[in-house]
């Protein structure tokens, strides 16, 4: 068969459910060079995000024992402290994703540049430090706006977030500074505020599930842990295995936020063609 017939067009109107499926489509069909160039780029990073965040979950317990006993000096010594880790996992969680979304749509340039199969891991070498650059200046100004968006109020953060959900992509796509792309996304997403929204909602809630799938059977024998382990091992055997899961179902739903990345590329041409439907009928 023609190769480029086995190539998704990706520069297309879509409606939301046409964006979902062939989103689907995409990742069926490009899951293994996909997997195989996230384990090669972006894994280690992935794996000491998840090192982090168990560390964080670690100290929130143990903040919580400290509650219990009572003890608020220590607790407020703690807490300060706290707050820094937190800091430095949301800092560290923007990197991770950010290289990951540059791999992930430096891959879709030469995909849609080249067809699917028609370029090799160098081709993706020689363009993916560039794009980790453009990603990451996009990335980190997201979060920023964001996070004091959410500051003053939860709903700011979240318009912010959402209008500027295409910024990274663009940054990457067309080759753009930051400040350049966040305005661009702010005008495409305008014009589909809703419809972005609920496919960024979508991609979050698979993320949430990959994670929760893995980590569930740990928590529901936790629960009963007389049933399922001897009581000498119920803290030192059973909470550490707990905290290796939580460590893996991080990593799992890093890898799945190629899901929510592909939603926002469909989107993104999706958009991008409204527009020149809606020039054409102006000019």
């Amino acid at each position: 068969m023609n190769q480029h017939l086995q190539t998704m067009l990706f520069e297309k109107k879509r409606e939301p459910g046409e964006i979902l499926t062939d989103s689907l489509k995409f990742l069926k069909a490009e899951c293994k060079p996909l997997a195989r160039l996230t384990a090669i780029y972006v894994l280690p990073f992935m794996v000491l995000m998840a090192i982090v965040q168990v560390y964080i979950q670690i100290k929130l317990a143990e903040a919580s024992e400290i509650i219990n006993q009572l003890e608020p000096e220590r607790f407020i010594a703690e807490l300060g402290g706290l707050y820094g880790n937190l800091l430095l996992f949301i800092l560290f969680n923007v990197f991770v994703q950010s290289l990951l979304a540059a791999l992930f749509y430096t891959y879709l340039q030469l995909y849609i540049g080249k067809g699917s199969g028609n370029f090799s891991q160098s081709d993706v070498s020689v363009m993916v430090f560039p794009n980790s650059l453009r990603a990451l200046a996009a990335g980190f100004s997201v979060a920023v706006l964001s996070l004091i968006g959410l500051i003053f109020c939860i709903l700011p953060g979240i318009v912010v977030a959402n209008s500027l959900s295409l910024a990274v992509f663009i940054g990457v796509f067309e080759n753009r500074s930051a400040g350049y792309s966040l305005v661009r996304s702010w005008m495409l997403v305008k014009s589909q505020w809703w419809v972005t929204f609920s496919l960024a909602i979508i991609g979050i809630l698979f993320m949430w599930m990959v994670s929760i799938v893995f980590t569930l059977p740990v928590f529901i024998i936790e629960s009963f842990p007389s049933r399922f382990a001897n009581p000498e091992n119920q803290v030192t055997g059973l909470h550490h295995w707990r905290w290796i899961v939580t460590g893996i179902a991080v990593v799992l739903s890093s890898f799945a936020a190629l899901f929510p990345m592909t939603l926002m590329a469909m989107q993104y041409f999706n958009l991008l063609e409204r527009e020149r439907e809606e020039i054409g009928r102006l000019s």
